[in-house]
């Protein structure tokens, strides 16, 4: 196990949610009309909702991790002893935190088919590719919101988001 479990589970996050990016990078960009978008929040809510709560179990499982492993050391001659009484607490936590990772990353693959963007993990940021005019651009949603009434540049990211009132044109896509 990493010496330092939390920063190990936060870089299996990133790892994740690369891998989400790297995969969603290979298919071919899907482009959304602000209605198509709109029509998907019903799907794309309650699987962000799940990407958050596996994100949760993973870090869950990291915290007990490094708690074990600060209370009995690392390795077969501390957490993972024979003679360690948390050593079985240990290994159900090793295999949650692997089960929530694989969990989560079925979950950002299932986002990739759909043909969204996941951008972060415990907000449930997901972003919608679409055309404004001739750019192509990203229409914003983040979980809690109701409707999809931002949107933002594809290198501004979440900081750039803007009201849809500014965005498309009268009869573009988005």
């Amino acid at each position: 196990m990493h010496p330092n479990h939390r920063q190990a589970c936060g870089a299996a996050l990133t790892t994740t949610l690369k891998t989400h990016r790297r995969i969603a990078r290979r298919v071919e960009p899907k482009l959304f009309t602000l209605d198509e978008a709109r029509a998907l929040l019903k799907d794309v809510q309650p699987l962000m909702e799940e990407v958050r709560e596996a994100a949760q179990r993973m870090r869950d499982a990291s915290a007990g991790i490094a708690v074990l492993v600060q209370q009995h050391g690392e390795g077969a001659t501390g957490v993972d002893s024979a003679t360690n009484p948390d050593r079985a607490r240990y290994w159900d936590l090793v295999a949650s935190g692997r089960e929530a990772e694989e969990h989560l990353q079925e979950l950002l693959d299932e986002a990739a088919v759909i043909g969204i963007e996941v951008k972060d993990l415990d907000q449930g940021l997901v972003d919608f590719r679409a055309k404004r005019d001739r750019e192509v651009v990203y229409l914003c949603w983040k979980l809690g919101e109701d409707d999809i009434a931002h949107w933002h540049g594809l290198s501004e990211g979440f900081g750039g988001r803007k009201p849809l009132a500014q965005a498309p044109a009268p009869g573009s896509n988005a």
